[in-house]
Parts: C-alpha cells; structure tokens; sequence
C-alpha cells in the first residue's frame, strides 16, 4: 500500500484526485489506513455508490466520500470558489 500512496503523492495531475472505488470487492486494514492520510491532506477525494460493497464498509467508518464523481468534482469546484 506504501507504493499506492507514493504512486498517488507524486503523480502529475489535478489534486485532489478522485479515486472511484465503487466496483472493489475488498479492502483490508492496510488499504484503510492508507488512505486515512490520504484523506486528512485532501490528496483524494473517496467516490464510493451507495450500493457497492465498500460503501457498508466506509460509511460506519465515517470516510468522506461522494456518490459518483460529478458530484466530487462539483463540490470541489464550490469549494474552489
């Protein structure tokens, strides 16, 4: 999970990026804790379907996290704003 971390810090593009994790059927404890800094620096921005398998997991965990990435990027853009 390290080198996805490293791989998301140093890689070129607009930030935060949107990671759409809707079709991943698990992630373990350390994928969880990886992106918890991830998270906390605004590197990424979590979009996760309500009814994927990963949604139950997050959203007792309370991750931010939006429904698609419209409206990850529209909240972006009003928060740019």
């Amino acid at each position: 999970m390290r080198s996805a971390v490293a791989l998301v810090l140093t890689s070129p593009g607009a930030r935060p990026a949107i990671p759409e994790l809707s079709e991943v059927k698990y992630l373990g404890s350390a994928a969880f804790a990886a992106l918890d800094p991830l998270l906390e620096q605004d590197t990424i921005v979590l979009v996760l379907s309500p009814d994927s398998f990963i949604y139950r997991v997050a959203e007792p965990m309370e991750l931010p996290m939006h429904h698609d990435a419209e409206s990850a990027r529209r909240v972006l853009q009003e928060n740019a704003s």
